[in-house]
């Protein structure tokens, strides 16, 4: 027991130095972040606000492996029992911890002041630094809802507005630009859900576009990464937009039929030389110069098709 104890302290301590936790308690973080977080309490209740530094590390005491303080800015999400007595501790490049929070209240600024809140009223406390940073989580404030594109050439209906639900993007063919530029080598990531009846023609868009394009128009320069089917045949695809909406198909793979109601994790790492794309559990590589994102800047767009179908994008994320 000892030995397994020794060995899970020695994995844990590698684990804190890559993430850049520290495991000297009460020392306060050098992150000089602003940390945003939602705490969800125990009677339904949801508030959202800012902690400002200088804030003191999470202190977390686990049975196996003793008292550790971890910054803030490196923490996803903390949910607790129901008793407060045990925690799950969610890092932000997805390691997990269990064990008792050491702290009896979070101080936040909110839209109605400055609030102290008792974390035994707390069941979930979301995490995230300011947009635009590694390893943040995209909110509703950090996108814009553009319109259907004035320049296409689809005669059906337009679609709808997108709109967000608990934090979840839905999408019934109109997009959703993120306010925030990005730069390669960057990974983004999200939960998927088609949500309308079966249908021959689906799709979601995950778009790298060149910054600061036209909002009414759909974009043309840049590339897409398009998960979904066309005329019953379930593929992924990577578009390159040069010069025109609709681009060129670069690269393209068969995929297992698209399920309305099923979950897809989708994570796509651009970088220098591509793209690194993640379905679920499988990854496909995509070296390709046509695959590259123009100049390694981008906004991140979200588009879905049909019109009026409607996808829901959950925990969108950037890293």
């Amino acid at each position: 027991m000892n030995g397994l104890r020794q060995l899970a302290i020695r994995c844990l301590t590698a684990l804190l130095i890559v993430t850049g936790a520290t495991v000297a308690p009460g020392e306060e973080s050098n992150q000089e972040t602003v940390v945003r977080v939602t705490v969800n309490l125990k009677d339904g209740s949801r508030i959202k606000g800012e902690v400002t530094p200088p804030y003191r590390p999470l202190d977390v005491s686990s049975p196996v492996i003793g008292k550790l303080s971890i910054p803030l800015p490196k923490i996803a999400a903390v949910t607790f029992g129901a008793d407060h007595k045990e925690a799950a501790i969610r890092l932000r490049n997805g390691d997990k911890l269990q064990g008792l929070v050491e702290l009896r209240a979070l101080k936040m600024k909110t839209l109605v002041g400055e609030l102290s809140i008792p974390m035994e009223a707390v069941s979930l406390l979301e995490v995230r630094t300011a947009a635009g940073a590694a390893g943040v989580r995209l909110e509703p404030e950090d996108w814009d809802i553009l319109p259907f594109a004035t320049d296409s050439d689809w005669p059906g209906p337009k679609g709808e507005r997108a709109k967000f639900e608990n934090d979840d993007i839905l999408l019934a063919g109109q997009p959703v630009r993120s306010r925030n530029t990005f730069t390669v080598p960057t990974t983004v990531e999200c939960d998927v859900t088609f949500e309308d009846r079966d249908t021959p023609d689906a799709g979601f868009f995950i778009r790298f576009v060149q910054p600061d394009q036209p909002k009414d128009l759909d974009p043309t320069r840049g590339v897409d990464v398009t998960f979904g089917h066309d005329g019953g045949r379930a593929q992924l695809l990577v578009v390159a937009l040069e010069g025109f909406s609709h681009g060129d198909v670069v690269w393209k793979k068969p995929i297992s039929a698209l399920k309305t109601g099923e979950r897809y994790h989708l994570r796509v790492h651009a970088h220098a030389d591509g793209l690194r794309i993640e379905l679920n559990d499988t990854v496909y590589e995509v070296n390709d110069q046509r695959a590259r994102v123009p100049d390694g800047k981008f906004q991140i767009q979200l588009s879905s098709w049909r019109p009026g179908m409607q996808w829901r994008v959950k925990d969108f994320a950037v890293h």
